[in-house]
């Protein structure tokens, strides 16, 4: 009796072991199936949707958006169909079963899944509308504004406007040198090495385009007396001016209300 009840025992934890994994793998091969594909698009630009590569001939696709039919097509029973506000700026090739979308609206966001022969396909597009650097200013700034040759370190910021741009690389050129992929903040220490290098300039990066900064002076390196000469005197040009402006304002200010006030006395 002892021995039969050691005997099923085992049997059942072999069993559980066995289920466990089981449980496990079809569990892993779930996430697998419905894990999705981020894929990016520009607002008003273009999307374009591949399946998995097949060895057998189509005969049967329909694309869909969380899970609405956006193109369908089967062999011998009409024409190809577009649906809803997809028509006119689709392009479907039923040979490759590689779907193209123009015109893209922020509404058109969302899971694109394909069926082909009757069949799921794993692959699921998770589509996002991001903003396209093109038009966006970038520069790289200074912090502390007043850093200069005296100055034992100071950060370069890469700055630029990323909203709705999606995930953002940055990357850094000092000088003539390549592009390094770095952060958005860049810390830079006076010493003789960083004072070799002449400029920094900073590119920022989304996955449907990129724009670099114009070069900014290394702050470390002092600037030449004859150019410091001829900014001090500008400066110095500059604050005559605006002090002549404002003495010529108020003298104006004063000529009026001595007018005004002559012709009050004279009524």
């Amino acid at each position: 009796m002892f021995f039969w009840k050691h005997f099923f025992s085992a049997q059942l934890s072999r069993s559980s072991l066995v289920l466990t994994k089981t449980g496990f793998l079809l569990l892993a091969a779930g996430l697998n199936a419905v894990l999705a594909e981020d894929k990016y698009f520009e607002i008003g630009g273009e999307l374009s949707l591949k399946p998995v590569p097949l060895s057998e001939r189509i005969t049967t696709i329909t694309w869909k958006l969380n899970g609405y039919i956006v193109a369908e097509w089967i062999e011998g029973a009409g024409e190809l169909e577009y649906f809803r506000d997809f028509r006119g700026r689709s392009d479907l090739d039923l040979i490759t079963g590689v779907l193209v979308i123009s015109s893209m609206r922020k509404t058109d966001e969302g899971d694109y899944t394909v069926e082909i022969n009757n069949k799921d396909q794993s692959v699921v597009y998770s589509a996002k509308g991001i903003k396209s650097f093109r038009d966006t200013q970038v520069e790289v700034v200074v912090n502390p504004l007043t850093c200069n040759h005296l100055s034992q370190a100071c950060n370069l910021s890469c700055i630029g406007n990323i909203t709705d741009a999606g995930p953002v690389q940055y990357f850094w050129k000092q000088g003539e040198g390549e592009w390094k992929e770095s952060q958005e903040d860049l810390n830079i220490t006076n010493n003789e090495e960083t004072q070799q290098i002449k400029t920094f300039s900073c590119n920022m990066k989304n996955p449907i385009s990129e724009k670099e900064s114009g070069p900014l002076d290394n702050p470390f390196i002092m600037m030449p007396k004859s150019v410091l000469g001829i900014v001090l005197r500008s400066l110095a040009l500059l604050t005559f001016c605006c002090c002549s402006w404002f003495l010529w304002q108020k003298r104006k200010t004063l000529c009026q209300c001595k007018t005004t006030e002559n012709e009050v006395n004279d009524i």
